[in-house]
């Protein structure tokens, strides 16, 4: 199996969880959800007051209940539901909504490969434990999501970050997703030769003084 450098590990979380609040870092998601974006959720964003946690969490909404009729989109959003599934940071609404209660009751639970997440779904299927309300209700429409990327989809579910790799590696659109990661490391190279020319430059010309 192949273990990913905790760099690695960064890189991708960093990608995964920007895109959730500027879906258009997400190419292939941002092309097949247009339409259902301006159709679904452009009017509810701004009934809000721009007040909705973001873009993608709107459409992750829509999907839960049925309403994406945009077979590519629906696809697209099963593979965001896969992604978000290896850590529960990568699911910004889910983590706000259950900070609390993983405090709580996965304290002593090693955070990453889904743990976390593993240990507030079997906190939900408990008729004992005490999950607040609102982690309970966007817990259970989050393992909906899931069951509904695997089962319709065939989405499978990645229980660490090497599977979400492979995902990526293996998902049609990977050139578009490894594009925006090669992007992304492209920019900071070059921010990081320029930092060193100046650096060097500086301290050039305090030295000439």
């Amino acid at each position: 199996m192949t273990v990913l450098s905790a760099p690695c590990k960064e890189e991708l979380s960093r990608i995964i969880l920007e895109s959730e609040f500027d879906i258009q870092l997400d190419p292939q998601l941002y092309k097949d959800c247009k339409y259902t974006i301006s159709k679904h959720c452009t009017n509810t964003i701004i009934g809000r007051s721009g007040n909705f946690d973001s873009v993608l969490e709107c459409l992750k909404s829509d999907f839960y209940n049925n309403m994406i009729t945009d077979k590519n989109c629906a696809v697209q959003l099963a593979r965001r539901t896969q992604e978000s599934l290896v850590d529960i940071h990568l699911d910004p609404g889910l983590h706000e909504a259950c900070s609390l209660d993983s405090q709580r009751l996965c304290a002593n639970v090693q955070p990453g490969e889904s743990r976390i997440i593993m240990c507030l779904v079997d906190a939900l299927r408990n008729p004992q434990s005490a999950l607040s309300s609102v982690c309970r209700e966007k817990l259970t429409e989050r393992n909906k999501l899931w069951q509904i990327a695997h089962s319709e989809y065939q989405m499978k579910l990645p229980e660490s970050w090497s599977d979400l790799a492979n995902a990526i590696a293996q998902h049609p659109q990977r050139s578009s997703i490894l594009t925006w990661f090669g992007i992304g490391l492209l920019i900071l190279l070059l921010v990081g030769c320029c930092c060193g020319r100046l650096s060097k430059r500086t301290h050039q010309e305090l030295k000439n003084r």
